[in-house]
């Protein structure tokens, strides 16, 4: 009896050990590049506004830089950097110097941390 006490006792602080062992924190993930499709684009005397189907729901961050690709590619657009000016819960809008064809071209927005 007192030995099967003894290995039940013994059980019980090996698996808390384990259990223990396993919540230490472990390092955050990197975030990944996130993409998003404009759906909207209104034109400024020197700036386009675009509004693009992706925001916080998706992982989306204010510090994240945002860029246009090149039509369905992953390669980055020359000069397709765009400013974020505002993210919601499922859009962003953007500010660029992109011309309205270029955006209405090259659909596809790439943004990183």
């Amino acid at each position: 009896m007192i030995a099967s006490v003894r290995v039940l006792v013994c059980c019980v602080l090996l698996f808390g050990s384990l259990a223990q062992a396993d919540s230490k924190k472990r390092p955050a993930p990197k975030p990944v590049a996130l993409a998003g499709r404009v759906v909207d684009l209104e034109v400024m005397e020197e700036s386009r506004i675009v509004t693009v189907l992706i925001g916080t729901e998706n992982g989306l961050g204010k510090q994240w830089r945002a860029k246009f690709r090149e039509g369905t590619t992953t390669k980055p657009l020359a000069g397709g950097e765009a400013v974020v000016i505002r993210i919601d819960r499922r859009s962003t809008v953007l500010k660029t110097s992109l011309s309205a064809e270029q955006v209405r071209a090259n659909r596809v927005v790439q943004f990183e941390p």
